[in-house]
């Protein structure tokens, strides 16, 4: 459906439904693991190009139809390139994760007390003004000016799918407003959005009853996610029937009400904590 799960898989699997499989035909003998890797990795970033999601799917047509490049040499593919690149990559992968070990083994914890907290729905007091979006079709806008961001049910780039043209007579959602995705596979992913942006189908707008800080709405993006992707199933339950009804995450309290300075203070403490993550590996 999307150019997202394109993988090399190592061993013997049975796909579901929608699964394609792509078998060398010629040269099968040079077709090694790191060169199939190559491969995998360039046709991966071509397809992602195409911008396939759920309204305009990546299909097997596409999957044939799709040209890459390769390094060659003597007019056949260059496996010596492409086994020495993969070799490469393993190696910097090899360093990075030896000195990601060593931080982990001197970390700096901040141990979580759950006492205290309790569930709050989306629409409370001081909460969130639950808007359903625009509800538009990715295929059908246009792109010759664009100055507005476009959010689908995608799980990064904050859901940023395309900037597209502004509409005349539709006033996109202000920046600092979250999106959440009702459904597909990347139920529940929410975002704070740092420009002015429309929404695909599925994906509402939760608009901040008062000045949230950028902390705040991290940390109620963050229990959001993470409580749809515990009870919740794409295509089977999803948000759609549970967001303005009984859909709830769990949060700090203070006087019976949500702790905001906990939340500020905690999503303020992991900033630094990746700050000095990276300082150890630069």
């Amino acid at each position: 459906t999307t150019a997202d799960s394109i993988f090399y898989q190592s061993n013997d699997f049975v796909g579901y439904s929608h699964v394609q499989k792509l078998v060398p035909i010629i040269y099968k003998d040079k077709w090694t693991k790191n060169c199939l890797l190559f491969f995998m990795i360039v046709f991966k970033a071509k397809a992602k190009l195409m911008n396939f999601d759920y309204v305009n799917k990546f299909t097997r047509e596409n999957a044939l139809n799709l040209l890459i490049k390769l390094p060659v040499k003597n007019n056949i593919p260059d496996w010596e390139y492409m086994e020495k690149h993969i070799e490469c990559l393993y190696l910097i992968e090899k360093d990075s994760i030896s000195a990601i070990a060593n931080h982990i083994n001197n970390p700096l914890e901040k141990n979580i007390s759950l006492k205290g907290w309790k569930r709050f729905h989306l629409y409370d007091n001081e909460m969130f003004d639950i808007d359903m979006g625009t509800k538009l079709d990715k295929i059908k806008m246009t792109s010759v000016n664009p100055t507005i961001n476009f959010i689908g049910r995608a799980n990064k780039s904050n859901g940023i799918t395309e900037c597209v043209d502004e509409i005349s007579g539709l006033k996109p959602y202000e920046a600092g407003n979250l999106t959440l995705s009702l459904g597909g596979e990347y139920l529940g992913s929410c975002f704070i959005q740092p420009s002015p942006f429309y929404t695909s189908q599925n994906v509402v707008v939760l608009k901040p009853k008062w000045q949230m800080s950028f902390n705040v709405k991290m940390f109620i993006a963050i229990m959001v996610f993470k409580e749809s992707q515990l009870y919740y199933k794409a295509f089977i339950d999803e948000l759609n029937r549970h967001i303005k009804t009984d859909f709830s995450i769990y949060l700090p309290t203070k006087n019976d009400a949500p702790d905001w300075q906990y939340m500020e203070a905690y999503i303020s403490y992991l900033f630094q904590q990746q700050s000095n993550t990276l300082q150890h590996l630069v």
